[in-house]
């Protein structure tokens, strides 16, 4: 992940309207309508809430920072999969304009696709979440398609999963 935010100035953020529970599952699907520029990022992920429900983690503050370590979860358009400034997976598969990202939580367990097809995972997330997405450069332009916690997004779920065993079906039919 490259460090955004304007040489440490505030990153541009927003956050989902729905908190979800510890323990429960949850979808959220966002467009890429425009990624401005190449050598800057745009994060999607999630944040931790503490006890009382407040963020973890200030707004407009990157999350490639120590401090967010554990309390924000993102996939970096660069790919890398990261934890605050931890890198947990790099050199995944970037992303940028036109692309439809899903985050998903599950049993502690936050899945990070691009296009249906899941890229990668950080497991033992605690507490309840949210989502956000920092925006570093100007003219990054995202949409939140759908937002789902609970039945709903245990459906969304199971359909990701069914797909993705579809098509690793169809590869292994075709060698």
């Amino acid at each position: 992940a490259i460090r955004g935010g304007e040489a440490g100035g505030i990153v541009p953020m927003v956050r989902g309207e729905v908190e979800v529970p510890e323990g429960q599952p949850a979808s959220w699907h966002i467009k890429i309508v425009d990624k401005a520029s190449v050598k800057g990022n745009i994060y999607i992920g999630i944040e931790t809430l503490d006890e009382s429900g407040q963020h973890a983690t200030s707004l407009g503050k990157d999350w490639y920072d120590e401090q967010a370590v554990g309390r924000a979860f993102y996939y970096s358009s660069d790919g890398d999969i990261c934890s605050g400034n931890q890198i947990v997976m790099s050199g995944g598969q970037t992303w940028g304009t036109k692309d439809m990202m899903q985050i998903q939580t599950e049993k502690g367990t936050v899945s990070f696709c691009k296009n249906g097809v899941t890229i990668g995972k950080i497991a033992d997330i605690k507490g309840s979440v949210r989502l956000a997405v920092q925006l570093h450069r100007p003219g990054d332009k995202v949409l939140l398609r759908r937002e789902m916690y609970g039945a709903a997004a245990e459906r969304d779920i199971e359909k990701r999963k069914v797909g993705e065993k579809e098509m690793e079906a169809e590869r292994e039919r075709l060698e």
